[in-house]
């Protein structure tokens, strides 16, 4: 919503408030989606924010760089705006035809250039041995980086809002972990997908944590303190996760 905020002071020189207009979602999204010129068959792209206000919005560190954003970046700015009118029950824009249809456009004409949304790779074994490697013998780190990397890899989210609750014993010194709420999973309905085995290495670090820190009902992982004591809230999932 900075950023909202930010461009639209500079596109129409006055503050933004909700609700915002139609024309004025359809021009953020004439601005920032990428299309083909006339030399569009050599390669050509453009779109069409004002060099003006893309250097300001640069130099106030509203955006990384100049140029058009990339598709991900556009449809979450989207989501966003859609998502701040849902919550203060004002009438939302982003599902007016006119503004679905142009996404609509938008992406099918991404699509034909092949420039499909990027989804991050997950951390595979070897980068994680890498990582791992830079660990002390202490238990800061490591048993949330194996718990984040077991069954197939969690989201930084889900590490964060992990609770001892949804942590039961497997067989054989294994751990089951149940995800009430996931990115794909909004309802908390338990899904049998949901629940992801922590098994090996990742169970015995585990292991170790909780018989360490006593941890007994709460958050799973929390910050330890420069005084050694163990925080008491879970950690953030919007920054850095730090240690365990």
């Amino acid at each position: 919503m900075r950023y909202w905020a930010a461009w639209f002071g500079a596109r129409y020189g006055r503050q933004m408030a909700l609700p915002v207009a139609v024309p004025v979602v359809v021009q953020f999204i004439v601005d920032h989606a990428q299309r083909s010129t006339k030399a569009g068959l050599k390669g050509g792209l453009t779109h069409q924010l004002p060099p003006e206000i893309d250097q300001a919005l640069v130099e106030a560190g509203f955006k990384g760089k100049l140029g058009a954003p990339a598709l991900n970046t556009l449809m979450h700015r989207i989501s966003v705006l859609s998502m701040a009118h849902h919550v203060s029950n004002q009438l939302n824009p982003c599902v007016d035809p006119a503004v679905k249809a142009l996404l609509s456009k938008t992406r099918k004409a991404y699509s034909k250039r092949n420039a499909l949304p990027h989804k991050q790779r997950a951390l595979t074994k070897e980068p994680l041995e890498a990582v791992l490697e830079t660990c002390d013998d202490s238990l800061k780190g490591k048993p949330l980086l194996l718990f984040a990397w077991a069954s197939g890899g969690r989201r930084r989210s889900e590490v964060s809002e992990a609770v001892f609750e949804n942590l039961h014993r497997g067989d054989a010194g294994a751990y089951l972990y149940t995800l009430a709420s996931s990115k794909t999973n909004h309802n908390g309905k338990i899904r049998p997908e949901d629940v992801k085995p922590v098994v090996g290495s990742a169970a015995v670090a585990l292991e170790a944590w909780l018989k360490a820190s006593g941890i007994n009902s709460g958050p799973l992982f929390r910050r330890i303190l420069k005084n050694g004591k163990l925080g008491t809230d879970g950690l953030s999932g919007t920054g850095r996760c730090g240690t365990s």
